[in-house]
């Protein structure tokens, strides 16, 4: 080759090294070093094309935008359908700009790889013509990581002794409107960056090559089936296929290990009996106040509860809570019932009745009282508490 056309090769490879490098390294962790051990050549030949590292990182960035271009050529060609304007074009690069920042959200850096992930039985791909294998498929960026928004097309090529069985996508069938299901076809569509596709082997051992492309971007995986047995049917059991045990038992270990100090930081235990208040099966809604139970009276949240009855039994009863005294007053049956804050007696028809504690209010403003004390004096109602699951049951007749 003439000397000139060596340079001119030379210079090509050791830019698309270098791009290579400075795209999955960082320019800063790239050297030039590393560049010439990759392309082949002495860090003092790289030196001979370029005179500085910066020289080489222009070399490489104009290279970048090159593929980038090119690639939007090819995009918005595919995008147009026959002649198109001026204005059409612009909307077809837009649209090719799109689907590129799609597939790499975190910006158009050409980085990204279809990596694909070959799974077997462990003795291989048996060539018996029922054997199956199937290949992971995960759309990543130059730092490994998956990219969950790509939701690209990926035609597959398969050659060699196998058939390709194709994947699946959800939402993508055929009928009631929809003609883009991929089950048989030679193609699947990325979700959230990965998906799975299937081959099976064909009678006679031989070398299998799968190549997946996805615009750009290509990779290829290659397999071995391996000779199988394909006498007729016999009456003698089938060979077992068992996996490989090491000599010493695994040992367990938990996924997690519990760290004491933490755990003590977040559970507190309860130090009060804590209970629910059902009425008719249901729990209301008490606006974040727990229902306690102290020395057997449950002490809840009873304005909330109030509000509930009155859905169920309307004509039975009424109240009015005084927000500024702090007093409750109901009516029920002909008779009135008073509670009052900081009170520890009801007044039942002006006869004082005692209860276990005060009402109170919380921060919030939410009437806090013994609500077992108040509630059996409403016509049509009964409680009961169960203690086996710590349950204050209000029924209505």
């Amino acid at each position: 080759m003439p000397h000139e056309e060596q340079r001119e090769k030379n210079i090509r490879l050791v830019t698309e090294v270098a791009l290579d490098c400075f795209l999955a390294n960082g320019i800063e962790k790239t050297k030039v070093a590393d560049i010439a051990l990759r392309s082949g050549l002495t860090e003092r030949s790289v030196f001979r094309y370029f005179e500085t590292k910066a020289d080489l990182v222009l070399a490489a960035s104009l290279l970048y935008w090159k593929r980038i271009l090119e690639r939007i050529d090819r995009m918005s060609h595919t995008v147009a359908d026959g002649g198109t304007t001026g204005l059409q074009d612009a909307e077809n690069v837009l649209i090719c700009y799109s689907q590129l920042y799609h597939l790499d959200p975190n910006g158009m850096r050409f980085t990204l790889d279809a990596e694909l992930t070959l799974h077997t039985a462990p003795g291989g791909l048996a060539a018996d013509g029922a054997d199956i294998a199937y290949v992971d498929i995960a759309v990543q960026d130059s730092a490994g990581r998956v990219c969950p928004l790509c939701d690209a097309r990926i035609d597959f090529t398969l050659d060699g002794p196998a058939q390709f069985l194709g994947g699946y996508n959800s939402g993508r069938f055929a009928g009631y409107g929809h003609d883009d299901s991929v089950i048989h076809q030679n193609h699947v569509y990325a979700e959230c960056g990965t998906n799975r596709v299937f081959l099976r082997a064909g009678t006679a051992p031989g070398t299998i090559r799968l190549t997946a492309v996805m615009g750009s971007i290509r990779n290829v995986i290659t397999l071995q089936s391996n000779p199988a047995d394909l006498s007729p049917l016999t009456a003698a059991p089938l060979p077992c296929r068992l996996p490989d045990y090491a000599a010493c038992a695994p040992q367990h270990r938990d996924a997690f290990v519990p760290i004491p100090q933490a755990d003590a930081a977040k559970y507190q235990p309860e130090d009060k009996c804590y209970t629910k208040i059902l009425v008719n099966g249901q729990e209301p809604d008490t606006r974040g106040v727990r229902s306690v139970n102290e020395n057997g009276r449950v002490w809840g949240a009873v304005l909330c509860i109030l509000e509930r009855l009155q859905t169920v039994i309307p004509d039975a009863f009424c109240y009015d809570w005084n927000a500024a005294g702090g007093c409750l007053t109901l009516h029920s049956g002909g008779h009135t019932v008073t509670a009052q804050v900081g009170v520890t007696h009801l007044l039942v028809d002006g006869k004082e009745n005692l209860m276990d504690g005060q009402p109170y209010l919380t921060a919030e403003g939410a009437l806090v009282m013994e609500v077992n004390a108040l509630i059996p004096h409403i016509t049509g109602t009964r409680t009961q508490y169960d203690d086996k699951v710590n349950v204050l049951r209000i029924e209505t007749e």
